[in-house]
């Protein structure tokens, strides 16, 4: 928004800037999102004939009052929130073709396949491996009852140069 004065041999123009976004923070365990707010930053300046104002100056100016903001909402979100209860416990089954594959979670051993096991609610990285066969490896997101159904492939093996 401008408004702009001109009078008495002086021009004078006031501008508004407004920045506004989304803020999200993500728990990367759960997959949950912790914090959302949409927050806006303004500022008004002043540009006479004798004093300009540079449009980088500006949008520096928004960005930091911003992320400042941002970071204090974020902050008082964090403090005022009770403690975290303990993450639900849930029951998923890992399954493999050929059976007898290794489970890894979160690059612990857990077990062969096929398997039920506990896990804590959210995102895990696993891996389910078996000797001679491709390593599969993913990241799920553990919900009760989940299933995890792997077809492991065969690994192969190019011939060097002259081998039949």
């Amino acid at each position: 928004m401008q408004t702009k004065f001109s009078g008495y041999g002086f021009t004078s123009e006031q501008t508004v800037f407004k920045l506004t976004g989304a803020v999200r923070a993500l728990n990367v365990t759960t997959g949950k999102v912790e914090f959302a707010r949409v927050l806006e930053s303004q500022r008004t300046f002043l540009s006479t004939s004798y004093l300009q104002v540079k449009p980088a100056d500006v949008e520096r100016e928004l960005v930091r009052d911003f992320l400042e903001k941002a970071v204090r909402e974020l902050v008082l979100a964090i403090t005022a929130s009770s403690p975290a209860e303990p993450a639900a416990q849930v029951l998923v089954h890992f399954e493999s073709v050929p059976a007898g594959a290794e489970v890894e979670v979160d690059g612990l051993y857990v077990g062969i396949t096929p398997l039920d096991l506990r896990l804590t609610e959210g995102v895990h990285q696993v891996v389910i491996a078996k000797g001679g066969f491709r390593a599969w490896e993913k990241r799920i997101q553990a919900y009760e009852g989940l299933k995890v159904s792997v077809t492991l492939a065969p690994e192969t093996y190019e011939k060097a140069a002259g081998e039949e």
